[in-house]
């Protein structure tokens, strides 16, 4: 367990979601954002971290037992965005199968 004040955590969540926020008020669209690989990367790195900083707060005990379904439903999130953004990938080079299979085998692992 970390020796960090469990309180932290909260403070983690809550940036992360500003972080979000912020990153994804600079596109459009979600397709723009998709498409820029470095606020991808920090959409998702946030969200990652908003499911770790929960399943701390439900380990500390501030968070009860129910909260679980939100770490659950987070990564849900990450998984479906990152296999939006394989298949759009995909669809983008299939005109290059070893890209294609590339990504295919991610997602496949990652699952």
């Amino acid at each position: 367990m970390s020796s960090r004040v469990a309180e932290l955590f909260l403070f983690d969540i809550l940036v992360a979601m500003l972080k979000i926020e912020e990153v994804a008020n600079r596109f459009e669209n979600a397709q723009n954002l998709k498409h820029d690989f470095m606020a991808w990367d920090t959409v998702i790195r946030e969200f990652e971290i908003i499911g770790e900083a929960t399943s701390k707060l439900i380990k500390t005990g501030l968070l009860d037992e129910e909260s679980s379904i939100v770490v659950q439903k987070i990564k849900d999130i990450e998984d479906d965005l990152r296999n939006e953004i394989v298949e759009d990938v995909c669809e983008e080079n299939r005109y290059l199968p070893f890209v294609v299979n590339g990504f295919k085998i991610l997602k496949v692992v990652k699952q």
